[in-house]
């Protein structure tokens, strides 16, 4: 969670920091509204410091993310702390966007699109008058008077020291992969030559050939056509990381709340409408990306179809609701579990690829030891690359494909946990709270903040 106190401000601290916006702020502010091009007075700012919230000071982007795209608008490709700003599907104009809103005070920034640069391949294109900017070394805005405690007492004075670069959690997830291939390389290879082994002996092309050839095939012929692509993009995605990050399950949780809520003023026939058109429904709609994910809302609509048409007790809806997980749970490991049997048949393979370096040795006694000595040094490292791959690559990667996969399928329990509780009577609310409990530990919003979440959530 952010170090800042994300709590909105009251309607008394609205009111107040509305009195001193001009016009145009208040039409783009409030009314979602959209200034010129080329006019804003950030659009060529240089200096550094941190762009802010112009209505509640809320630090929104850093400068280092700023660059020019050429659209007349200052743009960045990532926040200050991604729960500072708010993601909404945004209709408006003939066309689908996703608007970008301060996440304390809902003041709308402008949208975001995946056409900017890496490492996030995001473009934030923000009105100037959606924002302030604080320089390095002068003092933070406070308009709310919330002191010190709001950064967590280090982070509120703006010292004029660069702050740390936070990278995304997908970059730093590849960083942490590549690193670890490194080590194995680097462990394995610096040994060897510290034993003043010969690099070159270790180079043998053919042997990689039928080790990766006869895997690879092996891999075609026992797998699905289906698991084939799903296993390429499970290996992408482990470098990703996770698929869901904190403020997805925080997204999937307030969609479900406003869902019970609405069934709990208006029964559940009110849900019908959204539950068999989510895609045109503006209540899904607040949050594109859950739109977007047809997994997730299949698992919900299919949930609230049986809530809805029929009288189901608990007890007979949770059996349901556990073949679905384990089927979905059975689907999203299919990969790992493939191409851990890859790296189970590596050493195998590289046993192959000796046996047939030691049938080329026997065919060359008698000739000269050199070539001899080459024939078994080339034998014995396949059975060296086949072990390698297999413990220092393949198999840490399906390991790292199974807990990317174990982690992405909580968002499922949540959901189940938060619509049983609602059927077994209690409020949304309570719902909620346990659906919060079942989330793993590093994306669980505390307590407070994800009850003062709800209070913005209609």
């Amino acid at each position: 969670m952010s170090a800042f106190d994300l709590t909105p401000p009251t309607a008394t601290q609205t009111d107040a920091l509305v009195a001193g916006l001009s016009a145009e702020e208040r039409r783009v502010l409030l009314q979602h509204g959209t200034e010129a091009p080329f006019c804003g007075v950030f659009l060529d700012n240089k200096r550094e410091g941190v762009y802010c919230c112009r209505l509640c000071a809320l630090p929104l982007f850093r400068s280092s993310t700023k660059f020019d795209s050429g659209t007349g608008w200052p743009s960045f490709f990532a926040p200050f702390d991604p729960s500072h700003v708010r993601e909404i599907r945004d209709s408006s104009h003939g066309m689908v966007r996703t608007e970008i809103t301060c996440a304390r005070c809902g003041s709308h920034l402008g949208h975001v699109f995946p056409d900017g640069p890496p490492p996030t391949y995001e473009r934030h294109c923000l009105n100037s008058v959606s924002l302030s900017f604080t320089g390095n070394g002068e003092p933070w805005p406070d308009p709310l008077q919330r002191g010190g405690a709001e950064a967590g007492n280090s982070l509120f004075r703006n010292t004029g020291v660069r702050p740390t670069r936070r990278y995304p959690p997908s970059l730093r997830r590849a960083m942490l992969i590549i690193v670890g291939f490194l080590v194995v390389i680097i462990s394995v290879l610096g040994g060897y030559l510290g034993a003043h082994g010969r690099l070159g002996a270790l180079w043998q092309p053919y042997e990689l050939v039928i080790i990766g050839g006869a895997a690879l095939g092996a891999f075609l012929v026992g797998t699905p056509a289906k698991t084939v692509k799903q296993t390429l993009q499970a290996m992408v995605g482990v470098f990703k990381g996770p698929r869901y990050k904190q403020q997805d399950y925080i997204d999937v949780l307030s969609l479900v709340y406003e869902l019970l809520n609405k069934a709990r003023r208006e029964g559940f026939m009110a849900l019908e409408d959204h539950v068999e058109r989510p895609a045109e429904s503006a209540l899904f709609g607040n949050y594109p990306k859950v739109q977007a994910d047809h997994h997730l809302i299949d698992f919900i609509t299919d949930c609230l179809r049986l809530m809805i048409g029929s009288n189901i007790e608990p007890h007979e809806l949770e059996p349901l609701l556990e073949l679905e997980l384990e089927k979905h749970h059975a689907e999203a490991m299919a990969p790992s579990q493939v191409l851990t049997k890859v790296a189970d048949g590596l050493p195998g393979f590289g046993i192959v690829a000796a046996v047939l370096g030691i049938v080329i040795t026997m065919g060359s006694i008698g000739g000269d030891i050199v070539e001899v000595g080459g024939h078994v040094a080339g034998a014995l490292v396949g059975t060296f690359l086949g072990i390698l791959l297999g413990y220092g690559f393949v198999g840490p990667m399906a390991s790292a494909m199974e807990a990317r996969a174990e982690q992405d399928s909580r968002i499922y329990e949540s959901v189940k946990t938060a619509l049983l509780a609602c059927l077994r009577g209690y409020n949304p609310k309570i719902a909620l709270e346990f659906a919060r409990k079942t989330l793993p530990s590093n994306v669980r919003p505390a307590f407070s903040d994800f009850e003062q979440h709800l209070k913005t959530v209609k």
